[in-house]
């Protein structure tokens, strides 16, 4: 399916029921033919793949100061009490506040003109509104492009995503991984691996939810790392563009494509 050209829309996933950003070559849900609802937002059409400038992030740089002040604080009343211990942690909370604000940039989206907000001139923003992953290069903002590489993992996939129909109680497993044998980074062949354990549901009971245990295995080569990490026990992130969009088509995630 496919909106009217030059209009944004929301695709509903027939699947999980999710709502999703799209726009005219962007209209697929995960199974089956997906929703369409329109929105009044219009496609930027005077915004071309070139970019625009990045500006510094007052919303970042506001949000730093105050973890900054509050952290600092509360950083000399527990080195004054005597808790040098948890003075030491809430003194690196401060310097991460510092960090935000230093490092904080924001720009429009090439494609619609949406607010993007990055954490550093380095790691990549998804627009809230069409979805697509943009990242700064020589202080413009780009799109993501195939064979780009995040510095950390940064590109995402919410658990959530393979939750099962018709009750959504559960996530499907086991998830199905792209290039065997190979690095999940650069496509070298693989040396060495790295195990994580993720909890996900397994359906409900009179008790309350079912939980499981499930184990993945990354791959990695001898010069790559941290290529799929779970974050915040939601969630996986992916440093390599690529290799989180073959994930995407191989589990069929109701996931906006690009």
């Amino acid at each position: 399916m496919r909106l009217p050209r030059g209009q944004i829309g929301t695709v509903k996933c027939p699947h999980c029921l999710r709502q999703f950003s799209a726009d005219t070559r962007v209209a697929r849900g995960g199974r089956g033919n997906a929703t369409i609802i329109p929105s009044k937002a219009k496609i930027d059409r005077t915004r071309t793949q070139a970019g625009n400038s990045v500006t510094r992030s007052w919303k970042q740089a506001l949000m730093g100061g105050t973890g900054c002040i509050v952290f600092g604080g509360l950083t000399i009343y527990l080195f004054s009490n005597g808790h040098e211990i948890w003075a030491l942690l809430t003194a690196f909370a401060a310097f991460g506040g510092v960090l935000m604000a230093v490092r904080g940039r924001q720009g429009k989206c090439p494609r619609c003109g949406t607010t993007l907000h990055f954490e550093d001139r380095s790691s990549p923003s998804s627009c809230t509104m069409c979805g697509r992953y943009s990242r700064i290069e020589q202080g413009r903002v780009k799109f993501v492009e195939p064979g780009f590489v995040a510095p950390s993992a940064s590109f995402k996939v919410p658990f959530d995503a393979f939750l099962i129909e018709p009750n959504k109680l559960a996530h499907r497993w086991p998830w199905h991984w792209p290039r065997p044998g190979r690095c999940c980074v650069c496509g070298a062949t693989a040396t060495r691996s790295k195990d994580y354990v993720v909890t996900l549901k397994a359906g409900f009971s009179a008790q309350g939810p079912l939980l499981r245990e499930g184990k993945i295995q990354i791959l990695h080569c001898d010069e790559c790392s941290e290529g799929v990490v779970p974050r915040g026990g939601d969630e996986l992130r992916f440093r390599s563009y690529d290799y989180w969009r073959q994930f995407c088509d191989l589990n069929d995630l109701p996931l906006v494509r690009e």
